[in-house]
């Protein structure tokens, strides 16, 4: 999860590739689903800003709240199954 969120930002940036924020925002998602807080974060800003997405401020909140349920659950046990979908 933490290196579809990696190269999540490697895309986002156009660090060593070329900027897509398109595919930056598929592997945040990837990143989110598979328990990294950080990829929820990043696809909340994206879907906030509309970058490389459709702009959707629900989906944003969606996205954050994710981001803190799965943070709070890496603290505990790391499961991830009762946070939110998006």
């Amino acid at each position: 999860a933490p290196s579809c969120n990696g190269l999540g930002l490697l895309h986002f940036e156009g660090r060593r590739t070329q900027k897509n924020a398109v595919e930056a925002a598929r592997l945040y998602r990837a990143a989110c689903l598979a328990g990294a807080s950080t990829g929820c974060e990043h696809l909340a800003q994206v879907l906030q800003n509309g970058e490389g997405v459709p702009q959707d401020g629900a989906a944003a909140k969606r996205a954050k709240t994710r981001a803190e349920c799965v943070f709070k659950a890496s603290l505990k046990d790391g499961n991830v199954a009762a946070c939110p979908s998006l």
